[in-house]
């Protein structure tokens, strides 16, 4: 555990100190077009090392458990923790005064390796000057006050390892939890932000009797990376007319699993984007996807939140103006941060295929050129000693 702790110590201070050379003193505007990137981090401390259980199943004869006055078999296990890190990049496709329209992708790394694969992503539209959490129009900062209830409103300079800013430091107490955010006042920018929870007790045996025992902590840590001006992120047209129109998108879909030694297994699955709210730069969508578990009629069902832009890859649609612009074989992009590099793996006069590949990941997108739909997506991951891959491909626009 040392070894791990004094790893994240030292990636941390050389991000750090990256950021306050470049970053902070010269940044992009915050528009359409940035990528934020920020380091991520939460873990979950218990409070008690063991909690007591039901185990109907336990010989008090042979085993460590005994029969309470009730009947019940009560036995010990030990509380649950986890804990990991990666990052969290934040695609800004449109901003103005009011409304801010992101793409928000979470990324693992692992701590033994230094694997990067997506654990997660999603698209939204917050409003009032702000995008999510991650940005606060400078002028809103300035009018946060310090209210009853614990919450509280600082400003003033605030250092982060070789870095010293003008902040608005808004911190919220409340019972069993706090958290604390950290903004630059000058261009808006969540630069530090963590938090910390009190989970409920837990029942633990002392003696023979059950007693509450302290529950476990929740901890998170998120700090700015970097920021910079992507190509392809921002807006590039209005929506077709095409687009505006539809209603749909089904999806074919199956899901592979394989482990070394042992082979793969491959499982069917359903996936469809439902359109909602919608104006000429942008669409709602919701995305779901349902996989069969051979058990019950449904099965696991995975719900994301995203929207629909004229941009460049990563979505459901591609700005056709785009796609007409690109050549095989050009590296669109290489993240300083993840590790992962775009490029044009293939063009002809139906489809533009894009590729994403990382030190553990990789995912290739087809669009269609003419209407920019996406045609196919397939994402390989390694995960441990095997690997997962996903693909889908377009069945219908409805």
């Amino acid at each position: 555990m040392r070894r791990t702790v004094r790893f994240l110590v030292f990636a941390l201070a050389a991000w750090t100190s990256q950021l306050a050379g470049a970053q902070i003193p010269g940044i992009p505007q915050i528009q359409a077009g940035v990528r934020l990137t920020f380091y991520s981090s939460s873990a979950t401390i218990r409070g008690s090392l063991q909690q007591a259980v039901f185990k109907p199943d336990c010989d008090p004869t042979k085993e460590d458990c005994w029969v309470d006055a009730n009947g019940r078999t009560v036995g010990q296990e030990d509380v649950p923790t986890a804990a990991g890190h990666g990052f969290t990049q934040l695609d800004i496709l449109y901003l103005d005064q009011e409304t801010c329209v992101y793409r928000l992708t979470s990324y693992g790394q692992d701590i033994s390796t230094g694997h990067v694969t997506t654990l997660g992503s999603g698209g939204a539209v917050s409003s009032g000057g702000t995008c999510s959490d991650f940005w606060i129009a400078p002028a809103n900062l300035q009018q946060f006050q310090s209210l009853g209830g614990g919450l509280r409103v600082l400003r003033g300079p605030y250092t982060v390892g070789n870095l010293t800013f003008n902040a608005v430091n808004i911190g919220n107490f409340g019972a069993g939890a706090s958290s604390h955010q950290s903004y630059d006042s000058v261009t808006g920018l969540l630069v530090v932000a963590s938090s910390r929870s009190q989970g409920a007790a837990v029942p633990t045996i002392q003696g023979t009797s059950v007693v509450a025992g302290a529950g476990s902590s929740g901890l998170t840590y998120t700090q700015l990376l970097d920021v910079r001006q992507v190509p392809g992120v921002g807006i590039a047209e209005r929506l077709p007319q095409h687009v505006l129109n539809a209603n749909r998108l089904v999806y074919n879909c199956a899901q592979t699993t394989t482990v070394q030694g042992v082979g793969g297994n491959q499982t069917p699955c359903h996936y469809e984007v439902a359109f909602g709210q919608r104006n000429e730069l942008w669409m709602h969508a919701r995305a779901r996807m349902q996989v069969p578990d051979g058990i019950t009629t449904m099965g696991s069902v995975n719900e994301a939140e995203e929207v629909v832009t004229a941009t460049g890859h990563g979505g459901f649609f591609a700005a056709p103006s785009l796609l007409a612009g690109v050549q095989a074989g050009a590296q669109l992009y290489s993240d300083p941060i993840t590790g992962i590099t775009s490029f044009v793996e293939h063009v002809d006069q139906n489809v533009v295929v894009i590729n994403e590949r990382g030190n553990a990941e990789q995912r290739r997108y087809v669009y269609d050129r003419s209407s920019g739909w996406l045609l196919q997506l397939t994402i390989d991951q390694l995960v441990g000693i095997g690997s997962y891959s996903t693909r889908l491909e377009l069945n219908s626009v409805q």
